[in-house]
Parts: C-alpha cells; structure tokens; sequence
C-alpha cells in the first residue's frame, strides 16, 4: 500500500494545521463543496494507536448499544453507492454494515468502529482543491439531515479515500448481496480495497491513480501551487498528515474528518448549519 505522494500530502495537512496548531497560514483547500461545513478535526486509526494528545473525541459517547457483545465487532462493511465519483454519488450515503452479521453488529456512532469517507475535487479550470465528505450511515437508516449535493466544475477529477477505527474495512457494491465479498467495483468506479479475499485492512480508495496524476502534472507544469506549511503560534511548522504529532504510528492510512451523531445513532456531515440543527457533536 503506498502512501501520498509529498507534495499533495502537504495540501491535505491544512485542516490539522488549522484545528490542532492554530497556524496563522490561510487553509490552502476550498471547503465551499462541503456544503459549508467547518474543517474537519477527527481523524480515524485503530483504538489502541490514538494519540494521547488528541482531547477531542473523534466519537460521539451517545453510540448504540450492542447487547450480548462485549468487544465490538471489529470488521465492518460499506456499501459503495453508484458512481461513487459523480456528484450524485458523493451526495448519497455510505451504508455501513457488519462484514459478517454472525460476529455482531456494525455502528457508525460507535467510536470503535466508525468509518470515514473523503473526497478532493480537482478543478483544472480554476487551478484549485476542493475538499468533500461523503456522508455514512448505518443500513437501514436515514440521515439526520440529508447530505449537501457537490456542484462539481466541468473536467473535475475526483479521488474518494476511507478511513475506519477498527481492523478490516471491506467495500462492497451497491448491487452485490449481502455477506459476499465482490470487488467489481474496481473496474467501473476506479475503487481499490485489496485483492480477493484479502482486503488492505483500514485504507481504500476509489479514483486516486488518476487524481495524483493530474494534481502532479499541474503542479510541474506550474498550474497547481501546494502553499507552504506556514508556522504555528507555538513557533514551529505546522504539521502535515504524516507528522506523529497529528496521526498515530500508521501514517499512511489516516485522514481528517468528522460526522455528526444524534443520540438514536443516525449521523449527519458535519457543518455549521447542522450543528445548528441538531445541536450534535462531531464523532
């Protein structure tokens, strides 16, 4: 599994630089595809590798109970939606589901199973980055709020990755039945979870061959500009996603994110005005 490359991994440090350093640097990615939603300050890893130093939970306390099972289970399944990379798709939840029912159930608002979906947008046209998250939910569920749809600009390349707080993170397809493990998706919908029978484990993506080529071939030929880190008010460098300072021993599969929880268990993107909603807590 290999990792971001440097220097698109330093446009995707400024939502931890702004929430964890307060960095005087401008944030170097457009979040206005987020439907207005703040930067987002949780980031996933598996329980036993968080950061001491992380105080905000990266879960709401206000998880479903899971009776008769002590120790959650801790490989879960998401249901990718179709065309996962149009705006449709980035617009329609992730249902979140066990891998296999047998070992327990799966909950999104459960701080020890939550999984993370994060889309970048990158315009040609406009030379920029834009930042979305995809929104999930248990199966069987609805939002709290239905998620904002994208408007994606013409020529838009767009790349989806997952995080998760457990072990085994399996995709699924939205039409492949339940309990089965099926990675057609790879051909359609550029989605990457690992090979048959053997998934990557936290990580997977959909789309990023083709978005780090074009990032990359923009900022050689000058069209794309990665800012500079930028300093901190404690006087050092702000941190980017591979800094131990931010992330946890597994540096490659991490990524910054955060979802609203109600106490019933359904969740919502996580944004100023569905804050102001649900008076919710990020998870």
């Amino acid at each position: 599994m290999s990792g971001i490359p440097r220097a698109v991994a330093l446009a995707f440090a400024a939502a931890a630089c702004a929430a964890l350093t307060a960095c005087q640097a401008p944030l170097p990615i457009a979040t206005a595809a987020d439907g207005g939603a703040l930067p987002p300050t949780g980031r996933h890893g598996r329980p036993g590798d968080r950061d001491p130093r992380t105080t905000a939970p990266t879960t709401t306390p206000d998880a479903p109970p899971q009776p008769g099972n002590a120790d959650p289970d801790p490989n879960c399944t998401l249901i990718v939606p179709p065309a996962p990379l149009s705006a449709a798709g980035l617009a329609t939840p992730y249902r979140f589901v066990a891998t296999n029912p047998g070992a327990g159930a799966c909950h999104e608002a459960n701080p020890d199973q939550s999984a993370f979906v994060e889309a970048a947008i990158f315009d040609p046209a406009s030379r920029s980055l834009a930042v979305y998250h995809p929104l999930v939910v248990d199966d069987g569920t609805q939002p709290a709020i239905p998620p904002v749809r994208p408007a994606l600009p013409r020529g838009a390349v767009v790349a989806v990755w997952f995080g998760f707080q457990a072990n085994d993170l399996t995709l699924r397809y939205h039409h492949v039945r339940r309990g089965s493990l099926d990675l057609r998706y790879r051909a359609g919908d550029g989605c990457v979870n690992g090979t048959p029978g053997s998934v990557f484990g936290q990580f997977a993506y959909c789309g990023a061959p083709q978005f780090f080529a074009a990032a990359n071939a923009a900022i050689r030929a000058g069209k794309l500009r990665v800012p500079p880190l930028g300093t901190g008010r404690d006087g050092a460098p702000c941190p980017t996603t591979r800094d131990f300072g931010v992330v946890d021993q597994d540096q490659s599969d991490n990524l910054p994110g955060s979802y609203l929880a109600t106490p019933d268990g359904r969740t919502a993107q996580f944004s100023a005005a569905n804050r102001k909603a649900l008076h919710g807590r990020p998870c």
